[in-house]
């Protein structure tokens, strides 16, 4: 696509949707994704942002191994995708899956060695990301958005329970 056509059509997004807070918030998700992506390779992970969540969550779980589901649960995404993103991580040696003696047909998951170092290192790095935000908002800002967020978290919970 021409420059010039992209330009033209992002013009007209904005102006069509200049008032919507989805749109709004996705757009920019979509371009930290994007930047902590690009962060992320630049220092040698050959995961994704995406695949974070999962690796958190497992990490902060300590010594209980969580199941597929379990992590499912906690990070509300679908199993499908939790599948997708452990894939990627047993591949490149940061997660194991083990046979959960009780039900065989049960996986459940542990960081490994090298697991465990790069999730804090990918802690870091996002939190780095928190430091890039802060250096252009002001604390009273950064307060306003971090409620802010809160409440709409609080909000789509309560929508997603019903």
């Amino acid at each position: 696509m021409k420059k010039n056509t992209e330009d033209i059509i992002i013009a007209n997004i904005e102006s069509h949707l200049v008032n919507s807070v989805a749109i709004s918030f996705n757009m920019v998700n979509m371009l930290m994704v994007r930047l902590l992506d690009r962060e992320y390779i630049r220092r040698g992970f050959t995961f994704q942002f995406d695949q974070v969540p999962v690796l958190a969550i497992v990490h902060l779980a300590g010594d209980s191994l969580l199941s597929q589901q379990d992590i499912a649960t906690l990070i509300k995404r679908d199993k499908s995708s939790v599948r997708r993103s452990l894939q990627v991580l047993e591949r490149d040696g940061y997660v194991q899956t083990l046979a959960d003696a009780a039900d065989k047909r049960k996986k459940l998951i542990r960081l490994t060695d090298k697991g465990k170092l790069v999730v804090e290192m990918a802690f870091r790095t996002a939190s780095r990301f928190d430091d890039f935000l802060t250096e252009e908002l002001n604390p009273d800002e950064l307060d306003q958005l971090n409620q802010i967020l809160k409440k709409m978290h609080a909000l789509y919970e309560r929508q997603l329970a019903e």
